[in-house]
């Protein structure tokens, strides 16, 4: 069983936004929040719709989440991506509240998905943290994976390739987390072959050939590391063919590499 254990489910924050239809309900809603603070609801909506409409007025709604309910799932997709007065502001709010709460799982994971574009080495260190406070989930390594994907994939400099190391080292981590017998949801369960095969082709384009090969065996090896997880097998084959496919091409295409 999961450690990350946040402050409702994030479809909560889904449903509440559809709730929020037209231009009508938005002023609706600011009369709700006006009216009682404490409506996470009506606040979780009205974040929703400000998001979307890319309004300034978000600020003192999202500070009030930060200080109120940082453990709520809602913060496990909101980041910033400008450095403004108002990450600024939030992200002093997030700081204090890792201060409060050093080892509370859902606060250090959801300070590092704000901090992700702007101050990614803080959120390295944060996910890593989360990583090694919950043990069993996959998710934190995974964060870490595409944390580096993102600062290796332009970068052909060795710097850029430590990084791509870094990337793979990271999945190879969540895969094999995500291959223990599990009944709980799992973003791998359908984008494991997405997700590896982007990792794979990172390292083919820094040259990192035994660990493209290491993904593409975890790719033949799909159905093989689903009947673990599940625990029963055997699943149908027809259903893991395409991950199998894109196994042997990544190895021909690291074959064809080393042969120039």
């Amino acid at each position: 069983m999961h450690k990350y254990a946040p402050e409702d489910v994030l479809e909560t924050f889904f449903a509440a936004h559809r709730k929020c239809e037209n231009s009508d309900s938005l002023s609706l809603l600011r009369q709700r929040v006006k009216e009682k603070p404490e409506d996470l609801d009506a606040r979780l909506a009205l974040v929703g719709r400000l998001f979307e409409n890319r309004s300034t007025s978000i600020r003192k709604h999202l500070i009030w989440l930060i200080d109120n309910h940082p453990r709520h799932s809602a913060h496990s997709f909101i980041t910033l991506y400008k450095e403004t007065p108002m990450y600024s502001e939030a992200r002093d709010h997030w700081l204090r509240q890792l201060e409060e709460n050093p080892n509370d799982i859902a606060v250090i994971f959801h300070a590092g998905v704000f901090f992700k574009i702007l101050h990614s080495d803080d959120s390295a260190r944060l996910f890593q943290s989360a990583a090694d406070l919950d043990p069993t989930n996959e998710e934190f390594p995974l964060r870490l994976s595409k944390l580096f994907q993102g600062k290796a994939r332009y970068d052909f400099s060795e710097n850029g390739r430590s990084y791509a190391r870094k990337a793979v080292q990271q999945m190879l981590i969540a895969i094999d987390r995500y291959t223990v017998p599990s009944t709980l949801d799992s973003y791998l369960l359908p984008y494991f072959r997405m997700e590896l095969s982007e990792v794979a082709e990172l390292a083919i384009n820094h040259n990192l050939l035994e660990e493209a090969r290491q993904l593409a065996d975890l790719l033949i090896n799909h159905q093989a590391i689903n009947e673990v997880r599940f625990d029963r097998g055997p699943l149908d084959a027809k259903r893991y063919s395409h991950s199998v496919s894109i196994g042997r091409a990544i190895l021909e295409r690291i074959a064809a590499t080393s042969d120039r």
